[in-house]
């Protein structure tokens, strides 16, 4: 079992469970002996934090008791409801292609296609998309035309992104389509931009459908960014085991390349807390020493923190003040953070609208 970080994880009965049940989602097997009578539950706390389908696909049964351990009715409905949601993006994508704009699969769309055994489990939420900006309003249109509307998210701030814009919604409701026009939103354009991303695209088949998703280091480095704009809150959870999936598929992974995007884009301190995280959960040393930056001690304390609710499976959502907290020790340094915030609060004043070009 992995070292733990002394006076930070309680070896207890759900700190046990959690250290088992971790070792399945990052290596693919059970560790030796592995039993715990807090499976079941923690494997149920951990479906919802990354849907039911997806925890049940990758944990299976208990290794000892051979019962599932995720209730199979609740994954069951989970499951169907996945592959429901696979086909209404996919139908989305046709939508897309008759325009004839260049667009990329990005996050968890194009890493299901990629890393995952059964793609529809992991089709949770958005349909996230790239595009060159001027093909945005080509798109827009030819979404509205077929009944999607901007979904306003309700915030004092107004939307501040810089880089995507309010989810469009399909006129049932049931198909999220998120437009971005940059990688990931600031500062992760300073290290990564759409057209680098476009330049480096894998192709890849759904049905019918030539599609295109980034690089295997561009997906890493997106994967880094979205943690540290979650603020390694519960999105995180399904982002880590994203990662190590995504490390475990690909061979000859150029870290010189992610180290490059780490440093232009601030990432370093993200870069070494998520490697920590992933060790102290059971990955082991996924990162190249080369590449981590000494983690300070007051933010050690808080990645501490952060270990015992993922090990627990009880990752909740922070107030303002936590989010600040973890942004500034977890985040892409402080002149980045100080910027983002900056720009919430000019939101007070002039709220941004969110809604793309070319709809109403």
């Amino acid at each position: 079992m992995p070292e733990k970080t002394s006076g930070t994880l309680p070896d207890d009965p759900e700190d046990r469970a959690g250290t088992i049940g971790w070792a399945k989602l990052l290596n693919g097997s059970w560790p030796a002996g592995a039993h715990e009578p807090g499976l079941t539950a923690w494997a149920e706390r951990l479906a919802d934090l990354i849907s039911p389908a997806m925890a049940d696909h990758l944990l299976g049964t208990d290794p000892v008791l051979d019962a599932p351990l995720v209730n199979p009715e609740r994954a069951g409905k989970g499951r169907l409801y996945s592959r429901f949601l696979l086909e209404a993006q996919i139908g989305a994508l046709r939508l897309i292609k008759e325009t004839g704009a260049a667009f990329m699969c990005t996050k968890g769309f194009a890493l299901a296609h990629q890393v995952y055994a059964e793609p529809a489990i992991r089709i949770i939420g958005d349909l996230d998309l790239l595009l060159h900006p001027a093909d945005l309003p080509t798109v827009t249109r030819r979404l509205s035309a077929a009944g999607y509307a901007p979904l306003p998210i309700p915030s004092r701030f107004g939307f501040i992104s810089d880089s995507s814009f309010l989810p469009i919604i399909s006129a049932d409701g049931q198909v999220a389509v998120d437009l971005h026009i940059a990688p990931d939103a600031w500062p992760a354009p300073r290290a990564l931009d759409t057209e680098a991303v476009f330049r480096q695209a894998v192709p890849f088949r759904i049905q019918e459908l030539e599609l295109w998703r980034p690089a295997a280091e561009h997906e890493f480095f997106l994967i880094l960014t979205n943690i540290a704009k979650d603020r390694f809150g519960p999105e995180g959870v399904r982002k880590i085991v994203d990662a190590a999936k995504l490390l475990r598929a690909v061979s000859g992974f150029d870290w010189d390349m992610v180290a490059a995007l780490v440093k232009a884009g601030g990432y370093r301190g993200t870069l070494a807390a998520l490697g920590e995280l992933m060790g102290q959960l059971g990955a082991g040393s996924v990162v190249p020493a080369v590449l981590r930056k000494p983690i300070g001690l007051v933010a050690r304390r808080e990645l501490g923190a952060v270990t015992v609710l993922y090990r627990a499976a009880r990752v909740t959502q922070l107030g303002t003040l936590g989010k600040l907290r973890r942004e500034l020790l977890l985040g892409p340094g402080l002149l980045s953070v100080l910027r983002i915030n900056a720009k919430r609060l000019s939101g007070l004043a002039r709220p941004g609208t969110g809604v793309p070009p070319g709809m109403a």
